[in-house]
C-alpha cells in the first residue's frame, strides 16, 4: 500500500492508505465539486429529557409519554409520565439504529421545540399558549436544561429548552443517514453503511447527534445518494482515511457525488 493525502496539493488533508491501483480511481472520485452537504443530528445535551417513549395516544391527539433512562446516560433526571401535544414530537433515529440499507425505528421519540420552517426555538410565550402541556413537561427540568454546557455557550437569549445542531434540514422528509461510529475493524471497506430515513406516520424522522444526515425532499434522490455511498467504490474511499469512531460529516467533503438527475437512467 501507499500513503498519500486525499487532495494531492494539500498535505494537511486526511491521508489515505490504499493500493496504487485504487489510488488512481480514488483521485478521480475525490476531485470536482460537491453538490451535497452532510449535517450532524440534533444535539440535545440531556437526552433523558428530550428522548421519549409514547405510552398512549389520546382521542384528542395528545400523547401520554415517559422519559425512560437512556443507555450510557451521564446524568440522571427524574422519570415522569406526562401528557404533551404531538406538534414538536418526532420519531427518533440514533446512530446505533442505522445499518447499511436499514434505518430501524425503535419506538423512540424526541421533543424538538423549534419551528420547522425557520429552525428557531419556539418562544416561551408561544409555548405557554400553543403547547402548554409540552411546556409543563419541560419546565420540570428547567434548572437542568439551563445548566447544560452547550446552552451556556450558545444559548444566550434562547429559551431554556432549546436544542442545538438544528437547521431546516432537520425536518426534511427524507434523509440519508449514517452512524458516526461503526463497529467494524478500522481500515476495512465494510465498516461504513448508510440508509434512507423516510417519514414515520407522516412525521419526519429526526436523527440525534450520533447520526449524520443529508436532507432531501425527493425519495428517489435519497435512494440514489444511499446507493452511491454504499457502493464499494465509495466505501473504499471512506475506509482509506477514516477509522470506526469518526465517520462524520467530512465524508461528503471527500466523496464527490454527481447531482441527481431523474432523467438519467
Amino acid at each position: 500500500v501507499i500513503m498519500m493525502p486525499v487532495f494531492p496539493n494539500d498535505p494537511a488533508s486526511p491521508w489515505m492508505q490504499v493500493s496504487p491501483r485504487a489510488a488512481e480511481v480514488i483521485r478521480r472520485l475525490v476531485s470536482g465539486n460537491q453538490h451535497y452537504k452532510a449535517h450532524e443530528g440534533v444535539v440535545a445535551a440531556l437526552n433523558q429529557v428530550y428522548f421519549l417513549r409514547i405510552k398512549e395516544r389520546e382521542p384528542d391527539g395528545t400523547l401520554i409519554v415517559t422519559n425512560p433512562p437512556e443507555p450510557g446516560q451521564k446524568k440522571s433526571v427524574k422519570r415522569v409520565e406526562a401528557r404533551v401535544e404531538p406538534d414538536v414530537v418526532y420519531p427518533l433515529l440514533r446512530g446505533r439504529d442505522v445499518k447499511r440499507w436499514c434505518a430501524e425505528f425503535k419506538n423512540r421519540y424526541i421533543i424538538v421545540p423549534h419551528d420547522p420552517k425557520t429552525a428557531r426555538p419556539i418562544s416561551e410565550n408561544e409555548m405557554k399558549v400553543r403547547l402548554p402541556l409540552t411546556y409543563s413537561y419541560l419546565i420540570n427540568y428547567k434548572e437542568e436544561l439551563r445548566s447544560r454546557s452547550i446552552h451556556k455557550l450558545w444559548g444566550r437569549g434562547n429559551p431554556f429548552y432549546s436544542a442545538y445542531g438544528i437547521g431546516v434540514y432537520t425536518f426534511a422528509p427524507y434523509k440519508v443517514v449514517w452512524g458516526a461510529i461503526s463497529g467494524s475493524i478500522p481500515g476495512k471497506a465494510t465498516s461504513f453503511g448508510c440508509a434512507v430515513a423516510e417519514p414515520i406516520d407522516g412525521r419526519p424522522a429526526v436523527p440525534e447527534h450520533s447520526a449524520m444526515l443529508v436532507p432531501t425532499d425527493d425519495p428517489e434522490e435519497a435512494h440514489y445518494l444511499a446507493g452511491v455511498l454504499n457502493s464499494i467504490i465509495a466505501r473504499v474511499i471512506i475506509a482509506s482515511y477514516t477509522y470506526e469512531l469518526r465517520q462524520e460529516t467530512h465524508i461528503l467533503e471527500h466523496v464527490k457525488i454527481p447531482r441527481f438527475d431523474p432523467r438519467n437512467p
